[in-house]
């Protein structure tokens, strides 16, 4: 978010005070981010909080975290077995 605004403003800024080509390329550069935000809040942001309500799509073999939660088990079964050692 923090960098489309930098990006934004330094469209404007270019816009402002350039002439010619480089005028045509700060209103693209604005435009775009301006675009990109709005497919953010519209399109991205509600597949993706979709996908997460998804009974399918939240287990680990489909969504990417099953190496994850093997390594926190492995790390729960040492620490686990280094108690029982320190006692």
């Amino acid at each position: 978010m923090s960098g489309n605004a930098v990006t934004f403003l330094a469209a404007a800024v270019l816009y402002f005070l350039a002439i010619g080509q480089v005028k045509g390329f700060a209103f693209t550069l604005g435009l775009t981010t301006v675009l990109d935000l709005v497919v953010v809040f519209l399109v991205t942001w509600p597949l993706v909080y979709l996908a997460s309500k998804s009974a399918t799509l939240a287990k680990p073999a489909y969504n990417g975290l099953g190496a994850v939660q093997q390594v926190a088990r492995e790390r729960r079964a040492l620490a686990h077995s280094q108690a029982d050692w320190t006692g």
